[in-house]
């Protein structure tokens, strides 16, 4: 299985760069990469940008098949 770990670390800082989700949009709109996706054969993982949960459901609807991060809270649960 081949894959794309995209992770767009800093780009926020930098003028004019475009943002992650963007370039998650773009990357998928490729005929190439939309086939492999779709036949099992390539795998994208979205790392960058995520601060909350709807950016989780951003990147899964624009075509992610897995979204890392590390900077979302932790939520805390109790069960009486």
């Amino acid at each position: 299985m081949s894959g794309s770990y995209l992770r767009f670390a800093g780009g926020r800082q930098l003028d004019g760069a475009i943002p992650s989700l963007l370039a998650l949009e773009n990357i998928m709109k490729s005929p190439r990469i939309k086939f492999a996706v779709d036949s099992g054969k390539f795998t994208v993982l979205f790392d960058s940008g995520i601060r909350t949960g709807p950016d989780i459901f951003k990147a899964i609807a624009l075509g992610a098949q897995g979204v890392l991060s590390k900077c979302i809270q932790h939520l805390h649960f109790e069960f009486n």
